[in-house]
């Protein structure tokens, strides 16, 4: 559903702002409508037990990341 891709895709977007040493989770959670730091904690948790569960995502999220880690002006991300 519409709805469900929308979920998985701010999911994605949370975990890759988290690799990335330079945006604190309260940074995270104030882009994402207020989530707490633990909460984005918890988030990310979870998105690495679904990569390790589908390989079809771990997949796109590690495309996904090394497209971001190419941009110019980024940091570097792990």
């Amino acid at each position: 559903t519409p709805f469900s891709l929308f979920n998985e895709a701010r999911k994605v977007a949370i975990y890759l702002s988290g690799l990335n040493p330079n945006i604190t989770q309260v940074m995270i959670g104030n882009r994402y409508s207020g989530i707490s730091y633990s909460g984005i904690s918890k988030s990310n948790m979870r998105m690495k037990n679904l990569m390790c569960k589908d390989q079809d995502l771990s997949k796109r999220v590690s495309s996904l990341a090394e497209k971001v880690r190419n941009i110019k002006g980024v940091s570097r991300i792990s």
